[in-house]
């Protein structure tokens, strides 16, 4: 009784210990984001890009990010689009909604990587999924062209509504021409869609960066 006891007590010591060294390790890594986020925001882009780099090696999603934004507009290193594609990845993979939008523009525009249509819709749905609207929008636009996606006006109506709802004032102006394409029943299916949708679970994330933008 007396070693199962010890057995018992050994166990929550070590249990313990590894709560706290896993929650001091978060504690770090956040304020070590911080510290990086402060050090781009200051313009002190070389010091912001060595301590992104180290986060993002460890697995930090936001970090990715932000070292693939960097890549993007060479602030701090020279322009790499290449590199840049595979820290979005790596993010993305995450769940990151920021790092899936811009993955669907670098193959839509073949920055980095050879322009794809039918990958680009792919990563703009994943950010569509999350509320994105600028992705809601340029995956209407998609199915409107039939770009990547078999050509489906109801989906296309869907996103362009979802994306005008959110404030995408574009996505209004397509929506309209995409409307003149349609039959009523049509119109009245793509509302029914739009109106049961709901968000999937949305990151907190940056601003995307101004270099690399969706359809234009």
């Amino acid at each position: 009784m007396e070693r199962k006891m010890r057995k018992i007590l050994l166990f929550l010591v070590v249990a313990s210990a590894c709560l706290i060294f896993l929650h001091c390790s978060t504690m770090n890594s956040s304020v070590d984001l911080d510290s990086a986020k402060d050090a781009f925001d200051n313009g002190d882009y070389v010091k912001a890009f060595q301590k992104f780099n180290e986060l993002a090696e460890g697995g930090n999603a936001e970090a990715q990010f932000y070292l693939a934004d960097m890549l993007v507009g060479g602030e701090g290193v020279p322009q790499n689009y290449a590199e840049a594609f595979k820290w979005y990845v790596k993010a993305a993979d995450q769940g990151h909604l920021n790092a899936q939008f811009n993955l669907g523009v670098l193959y839509t525009h073949g920055n980095g990587v050879s322009k794809n249509f039918n990958l680009a819709a792919i990563w703009y749905h994943k950010a569509a999924e999350q509320g994105d609207a600028e992705a809601q929008h340029n995956l209407g636009v998609m199915y409107f062209r039939g770009e990547g996606v078999r050509q489906d006006n109801i989906q296309s109506y869907m996103w362009l509504i979802l994306a005008g709802k959110s404030g995408n004032q574009r996505a209004e102006l397509v929506r309209q021409l995409v409307a003149t394409r349609m039959t009523q029943e049509q119109r009245a299916e793509g509302e029914k869609l739009s109106t049961a949708w709901k968000p999937k679970n949305k990151m907190a994330c940056r601003p995307k960066n101004k270099a690399v933008r969706g359809l234009r």
